[in-house]
C-alpha cells in the first residue's frame, strides 16, 4: 500500500476541468453520480468494519503477529474506503458517512455472541450488496470517466476475493 497525501493525489488525478466532459458542475447527474459514489463509499465502509473485526477476531488467537503489523492490516481494510472519499472531493463533491446505515449494518463489538454462521451470512450480504453496487455503477459511468471506472473494479476485484474467501466452507 503506498502512502498517499493531497500531492499525490492530485498527481495521479485529472484536473477538475478536464471532468467536465462528465457532467456540468451542479448538473443532476453529477448529483446522482455523486450519491451512487457516497452509496458506495458507505458499503465499502460497512465491508471494511465487518472484515476489520474479523480479523481482529482471528487475530486474538495468534500471538505469532506484532501489534504493528496487526494494526497495518487492520488500517488496510479502510484503504479502498479512503480512496472512494478522495475521489468524491476530486470530482467537487463531499463523502458522507452515513452513520445510520453504518450502525444498523456494520456488526456490534459486544456481540461475540452471534453464532458464526449468522456472522458468516451478514458478511456475505455486505460483500454481495457492495459488489452489485459498484457493478451497477461501473455499468452506468461506460466510458464517461475512467479513473473512477478503475477504481470501481479495485472495489470489485476487491469485493470478489473477499466473497471466495466468505464461501469457502470452514
Amino acid at each position: 500500500m503506498q502512502p498517499y497525501g493531497r500531492e499525490t493525489i492530485a498527481s495521479r488525478s485529472r484536473p477538475l476541468e478536464e471532468l467536465s466532459s462528465l457532467a456540468p458542475e451542479g448538473s443532476a447527474e453529477l448529483q446522482r453520480l455523486f450519491k451512487s459514489l457516497n452509496e458506495v463509499l458507505t458499503a465499502e465502509l460497512i465491508c471494511a468494519i465487518r472484515r476489520r473485526d474479523r480479523r481482529r477476531t482471528a487475530l486474538k488467537f495468534v500471538s505469532a503477529h506484532k501489534p504493528a503489523d496487526i494494526g497495518f492490516r487492520l488500517q488496510a481494510e479502510f484503504y479502498l474506503a479512503d480512496r472512494i472519499a478522495e475521489r468524491i472531493v476530486q470530482l467537487g463533491g463531499h463523502p458522507e458517512f452515513a452513520l445510520e446505515a453504518l450502525n444498523q449494518s456494520a456488526p456490534e463489538e459486544s456481540n461475540n455472541l452471534a453464532p458464526k454462521a449468522e456472522t458468516m451470512f451478514r458478511d456475505l450480504s455486505a460483500e454481495r450488496t457492495a459488489a452489485s453496487l459498484h457493478r451497477r455503477l461501473l455499468m452506468r459511468l461506460g466510458d464517461s470517466d475512467p479513473e473512477t471506472s478503475r477504481l470501481l473494479c479495485e472495489l470489485l476485484v476487491a469485493d470478489e476475493a473477499q466473497l471466495v474467501l466468505l464461501s469457502k466452507p470452514r
